[in-house]
């Protein structure tokens, strides 16, 4: 019961984490192994009463956060809709339809996340590797539990690979986290079957020397997260220099200012598909519970391309733009400059302020490459944040 509630959950959190599903059926088939096929998954009662629970939750975590199902279920209607004509059927194959995978499209998708595991956790992708033949040859008594951890992480892999490859998610490096504690698990296979081979002090310099080669990378993560937010430090501005009821256009989503319900209410009629069981609840609120300012925040990725006239030609007072190097700023400014938002822009802030047009700040802790050899030179965290007035 307790698997089919923790299935559930990861699919209601992100849709791929629906892959857990594998190994739970792998342990099944493995438990009952002497039973018929029919028997095993068709007349077992606690398989299907697992099955009955995992639906009720699916349905329960839908409606309590249908954005999460939602948001990837827009990837494969945009993936169906390329594959029904011949253009997109070629753009498929020839991986231009992969989404934030580097210039080489398909080739970056099939190995982008080897890549990021090497990239990230070298050690432990040795470690384990090394791990997983030791299980299988020595510890013959065990082999189930190297198949189960195996089927998941083989499972996984093929399976974020695949949606990468076809362009129905995106190449992002935080993916790859659900494999990391099946990699550490067969580490400590390996460093067990060390013990063994090497003799008790070697085996202890060997675990020291591979704590602190997996401890670099989180400490320096740490510390670097642990430097001022520009994020933070821009919504503090806002609050305290920007009045309430000023109308907002923000190109950075994840600053989630306090939205008025003139906000809401555009959000509700022009882009029901980021109408979420918060902002639902707000705007039914009388008055809204949270106290302080609220503005009308106007946040253009949320149309897709699409946006209503109405809306852009509205007055606005203030616009915010976030970007993480010079080439994302200068796309930037020209999105803007395509809005054709009525008014002069001046800029009259920036975080943090010490940073110029050139500088280049790192996505912490998303989609970072390299970042062993990149976090010790990173002096901020948060991307830089340019506040205007449109007068």
């Amino acid at each position: 019961m307790f698997a089919a509630v923790g299935i559930a959950l990861s699919f209601g959190i992100n849709t791929i984490g629906a892959l857990v599903y594998v190994p739970f059926v792998i342990a099944h088939a493995l438990q009952h192994k002497g039973e018929s096929f029919v028997r095993r998954f068709f007349m077992h009662r606690d398989f299907l009463l697992a099955h009955a629970l995992l639906l009720g939750f699916v349905f329960l975590f839908y409606y309590l956060n249908p954005y999460g199902y939602e948001n990837y279920l827009g990837y494969v209607k945009r993936f169906f809709s390329l594959a029904a004509t011949p253009s997109g059927l070629d753009q498929i194959v020839s991986g231009e339809n992969t989404l934030y995978c580097g210039s080489l499209g398909l080739m970056t998708a099939l190995t982008y996340y080897v890549q990021i595991l090497i990239e990230y956790e070298l050690p432990m992708v040795i470690l384990s590797l090394l791990g997983l033949v030791f299980w299988w040859r020595k510890v013959v008594e065990k082999r189930n539990q190297a198949i189960i951890l195996g089927s998941f992480a083989f499972a996984y892999f093929f399976g974020i690979t695949a949606i990468t490859v076809l362009g129905i998610n995106p190449c992002q490096a935080r993916y790859i986290l659900p494999v990391v504690p099946i990699l550490a698990l067969l580490s400590a296979a390996t460093l067990t079957c060390a013990r063994e081979v090497v003799g008790k002090r070697l085996s202890v310099a060997l675990l020291i020397i591979t704590l602190l080669a997996a401890l670099y990378g989180p400490i320096m993560f740490d510390a670097r997260l642990m430097l001022p937010s520009t994020q933070l430090m821009t919504r503090e501005w806002i609050f305290a220099n920007i009045p309430d009821g000023a109308r907002v256009v923000t190109l950075d989503e994840t600053l989630d200012l306090p939205e008025n319900k003139a906000t809401l209410h555009d959000i509700q009629t022009y882009a029901p598909y980021f109408m979420t069981k918060k902002r639902e609840y707000l705007l039914t609120a009388s008055p809204l519970p949270d106290v302080g300012q609220h503005y009308y925040v106007f946040t253009p990725a949320y149309f897709r391309g699409d946006i209503p006239g109405k809306l852009v030609g509205e007055r606005y007072d203030y616009l915010i733009v976030s970007w993480w190097d010079p080439a994302e700023r200068r796309r930037l400014l020209g999105e803007i400059e395509q809005l054709g938002l009525p008014g002069t822009m001046e800029r009259i802030a920036r975080f943090p302020d010490t940073a110029t047009d050139e500088t280049e700040s790192l996505p912490l802790p998303d989609e970072m490459r390299d970042p062993l050899f990149k976090l010790p030179s990173l002096a901020q965290n948060g991307p830089v944040i340019d506040v205007y007035r449109i007068r």
